[in-house]
This record gives C-alpha cells, sequence and structure tokens, in this order.
C-alpha cells in the first residue's frame, strides 16, 4: 500500500515570508531542529534553544500539539511532537503526518524510522537525487508501507513509547551528571 493511500502530509510554512518586522502580530516559538532532538530523544529539555518570531496577525500558520507526527523533511526522520514544543510554529522544512485510526501512530514513527521498508526506500531516494536529500510530498506519498493488525501496531507503538522514554531519561540524567561535575569544579 502506498502512503498516499493511508496518511496525508501537511507541510509547514515559510516563517521568514509572514515575519512582522515591527511589534504588532502573534508571537510565536519555532519548531526547529533543538526541538525535534529532544522529540526524538536526543538531547535533554534544557539544551532546547528557543527560537521567537512575530507573525503578520493574518497569516496562515501551521502549529504543532503534543502527539503530533513530524517529519524532518531534509533528516528523513519523524517524531511525535512532545509537551514541551506543544503549540510551536511549524516551519517548510517539517511536515506533519495525518495517519487514520487504523495505524497507530508510535507504530508509524517506529516503522519510518526503523524499518527495512523505509530505509530501502530512502537508500533509493538518495542515489536518485545527485545533491543532498531532501524530501518532498511527493516523494514520502509514493513510499510503500506494509501495515500488520492493529494490535502488533499497538504492541510495536508501545516498545516505540518506552524507547523514547528511556532515552530522555538517560538524557536528563546525563544533564544531571553534567550539572554535578560543573559543580564540583566550580568549588576549586
Amino acid at each position: 500500500m502506498l502512503l498516499q493511500d493511508c496518511v496525508v502530509f501537511e507541510g509547514g510554512i515559510n516563517v521568514n515570508r509572514v515575519i512582522e518586522y515591527d511589534d504588532k502580530g502573534l508571537v510565536y516559538n519555532v519548531y526547529h531542529h533543538h526541538s525535534f532532538l529532544y522529540d526524538c530523544g536526543e538531547i535533554n529539555a534544557n539544551s532546547i534553544e528557543v527560537n521567537t518570531v512575530r507573525i503578520q496577525d493574518d497569516a496562515k500558520v501551521k502549529v504543532v500539539h503534543e502527539g503530533d507526527i513530524i517529519v524532518n523533511l531534509s533528516r528523513g526522520y519523524c517524531t511525535r511532537v512532545s509537551r514541551v514544543n506543544d503549540g510551536y510554529l511549524l516551519p517548510y522544512n517539517y511536515s506533519k503526518v495525518v495517519v487514520p485510526d487504523a495505524i497507530d501512530d508510535c507504530f508509524f514513527v517506529a516503522w519510518f524510522n526503523h524499518s527495512w521498508e523505509v530505509s530501502t526506500q530512502l537508500n533509493q531516494l538518495r542515489k536518485s537525487q545527485h545533491k543532498k536529500m531532501k524530501l518532498t510530498h511527493q516523494a514520502l506519498d509514493d513510499f510503500e508501507i506494509s501495515l500488520p493488525l492493529l494490535e502488533y501496531q499497538q504492541h510495536i507503538g508501545n516498545m516505540y513509547k518506552l524507547l523514547i522514554n528511556t532515552k530522555r531519561q538517560e538524557q536528563e540524567r546525563i544533564a544531571q551528571d553534567e550539572l554535578g561535575i560543573k559543580v564540583a569544579l566550580n568549588k576549586l
């Protein structure tokens, strides 16, 4: 089955086109590389650099919410938005993935990031592009997905949630250890 038959990709916006340069407009935090890495469990919350912009009042914006699935189009990786990044503005190099109830959202993220099926398709795409890979919605729509029964998807999705939670806890522990070392060194 093709992804276009079961999911919808919603692109982010070009933030530079809707920035307001005076004091009018609405203020948004922008979902960016550090936001994505935190949601993937790669960095701790203290490492997130917040990028804030003021947007024109009448601009159409795409905002992410906790639990949304986001694909990083330049990295070829996806994640679910955490509570920390809820309400952030989605820029053009990311896309939101809307999955139906027949697909477990955590399964989709695990499948996209770790399956041989996606890895093979990404490698074929990389070989066909002569410069740095940039995923498009059309390329993603043409990806093949093999869907197991929903119960099995949920089982895989739950394992993936545990993995991300473990990675986040490990990042927090590392941050605490680093802080302890800094405090000890500052006492010298």
